[in-house]
Formats: C-alpha cells, structure tokens, sequence
C-alpha cells in the first residue's frame, strides 16, 4: 500500500471516529444545556462527511487503476439479482407506502406517533 492509502485508513478508522465522538460529546453538552440542537443541519454534515471520504476513496482507486471488481462493483448477474430486485422494490415501496400516510396525516396524530416514539 502507498502513503496516500495509509493515509485514508488512518483517517477512515481512526480520525474519523475520534472527531465523531468529540462531536457528539459537544452535542450531549447542548442538548444538556437546553440549547436547540438543529438535527437538519446535524443530519447533512454527517452526509457530507461520509460523501467527501467515499469521493476520496473513489479518486484514490482511479488513480491508482485498481479494478472495480475489487471494491465489488462487477456486474455479475446470478441466482441472487432477482431476490435483491424484488427486496429493493418493496423496500422503496414501504418507503412510499409511508410518505403518504404522513403526508395524509393529521398534525395531532403525527405528533402523537412522535411523542410516543420518545418516551
């Protein structure tokens, strides 16, 4: 392995988590304090955190001309296509399934499912 990949373990496996902890320490420490916490903006830097290393890891492979088989990304159609196709449609399709019962949803009532999901 080259320095660049040593590198991107060491901030994979180790930085990261250690900057994670620290966030959510701080996090612990506000909610604590009473201050609102925004989950919104919580939610998308951990999002593009994840995307910045995945890109870094993406661009690493490139230059370096691995091939993609390595990381699993091969085309390789067998037996177990068709049980992932029919396991993600129904998984989109309760996703859907969801998003229309919230979207019909009375305010009081997803505030009641909220609630009781919290205590």
């Amino acid at each position: 392995m080259s320095l660049p990949n040593h590198l991107f373990v060491v901030v994979f496996a180790v930085i990261y988590p250690i900057a994670g902890y620290i966030g959510y320490r701080r996090l612990l420490r506000n909610i604590w304090a009473g201050m609102l916490v925004n989950r919104g903006n919580l939610y998308a830097q951990t999002i593009c955190w994840q995307w910045v290393l995945f890109g870094l890891a993406v661009i690493m492979w490139v230059i370096s001309e691995c091939p993609w088989g390595m990381l699993g990304f091969n085309l390789d159609l067998n037996d177990r296509v068709p049980i992932g196709t029919a396991l993600t449609m129904a998984g989109v399709a309760f996703l859907f399934a969801q998003v229309r019962q919230v979207a019909t949803a009375s305010t009081e009532e997803v505030q009641g499912r909220s609630e009781s999901c919290h205590s």
